[in-house]
């Protein structure tokens, strides 16, 4: 059954084609922009239907990477008042925005 629709389907094409082939300019124009639109309009469905496909699936996941986010954000902060300093920060010798630990005597660009 399979076979014999594609072989319907193919045959049609052919028959539109040659039938193509002796119209007016004018009526190939149309008939060019006509088929532009229907392969326009199937692509864009398709595009739909795999879009509806995979929204729910990159939905959990998004879901699943925000949890990881937030879980990771609240057990690897130190909390000082207002204040939340990751641990991964750590001591990086030194004191916090020191310019003498950085300054190498050369003068700053004028910009």
């Amino acid at each position: 059954m399979v076979e014999k629709s594609f072989a319907a389907l193919v045959a049609l094409v052919c028959l539109v084609l040659l039938a193509r082939l002796f119209m007016p300019e004018r009526y190939r124009w149309r008939l060019d922009a006509w088929a532009r639109g229907v392969w326009r309009s199937l692509r864009s469905a398709a595009q739909r239907v795999w879009g509806l496909r995979h929204w729910r699936s990159s939905r959990q996941q998004a879901a699943r990477m925000a949890d990881d986010a937030i879980r990771r954000a609240r057990h690897g902060v130190e909390r000082d008042g207002n204040v939340l300093r990751p641990k991964s920060f750590g001591d990086r010798g030194g004191s916090r925005g020191s310019r003498e630990s950085r300054d190498t005597g050369e003068p700053r660009k004028p910009h």
